[in-house]
């Protein structure tokens, strides 16, 4: 765990974690009961780049989804995934993603692996997600924001490279299991460099009638949204809407905007130059 301690107590700041923060993640990660999260040798392709974007979702999988439990797998397989995907064909960048799905306790998706998005990527399947037990909501998002600062101070040690992170919670807003302290997830939410990290939770209304926006904006979340389709939306649009959504945006878009980040992030030297970090069109 001195490797872990090492690596926030070095470059935490560098990504707006305060120590208290950076204490906080170095706890956590060494309890037994947080999932760690491996990277694996980088592609070709992602050795010659310096743009990156890390992207981590934080899976529901308590009984209160059951009545949505159809709905989230489709928002995952058919809309979120395919939809990063699809903006893809003129990349500039390199993006990875991984997960977690909770109830009772929090467990790795994809094999606990960092991967590499392309068109192999693996479909959340009933053998991973099947909503079933309780819900440690701020566990699961403690454990997912502990492993996305970690990879994301690993790369920039690997790299040089401070990646473009986004963490994203799909969930009804219940936490009726977790003694994790709301605010213990928000000191460490509030530090992060808005330059760096993207702040999402999907909601998901079930049975539990539990208000999604005020959880989410109690736990310091940024972006909050529902996961339904908007009227007369088409598939490929609501993939394009929730693309933009989580930061992962075409070139048009990120050509308004990128002037403004050029310089201006803790360790500016991850947007240096002219294309800002995770570009895709």
């Amino acid at each position: 765990m001195a490797d872990i301690s090492k690596l926030f107590q070095q470059g935490g700041a560098s990504i707006g974690l305060t120590p208290q923060a950076s204490d906080t993640i170095i706890n956590n990660l060494s309890a037994t009961t947080a999932p760690i999260y491996v990277g694996g040798a980088l592609t070709m392709d992602e050795e010659e780049t310096d743009d990156f974007r890390l992207l981590f979702f934080c899976v529901d999988g308590s009984s209160s989804m059951q009545d949505v439990e159809a709905i989230l797998v489709e928002v995952v397989n058919d809309v979120l995934l395919p939809g990063l995907l699809g903006g893809a064909r003129d990349q500039v960048g390199a993006i990875r993603y991984g997960g977690l799905v909770f109830n009772n306790s929090v467990r790795p998706l994809w094999g606990g692996q960092w991967l590499p998005l392309d068109d192999k990527f693996p479909r959340l399947s009933a053998a991973d997600y099947k909503a079933s037990g309780m819900t440690a909501l701020n566990k699961a998002v403690l454990d997912g924001v502990s492993n996305l600062t970690k990879y994301a101070l690993e790369l920039k040690q690997l790299t040089g490279t401070t990646p473009q992170c986004t963490l994203v919670v799909l969930s009804d807003g219940a936490n009726n299991l977790d003694p994790t302290n709301p605010s213990d997830i928000r000191q460490i939410l509030d530090s992060l460099s808005p330059e760096l990290f993207t702040l999402h939770f999907l909601g998901f209304e079930t049975a539990e009638r539990v208000d999604f926006r005020a959880i989410a904006s109690e736990l310091g979340f940024r972006d909050i949204d529902h996961e339904k389709a908007k009227a007369g939306e088409t598939l490929d649009e609501r993939r394009r809407r929730f693309r933009n959504w989580l930061g992962v945006y075409s070139s048009r878009l990120n050509a308004a905007v990128s002037k403004s980040k050029v310089g201006t992030t803790p360790g500016s030297s991850s947007t240096s130059g002219t294309k800002p970090g995770g570009v895709w069109s």
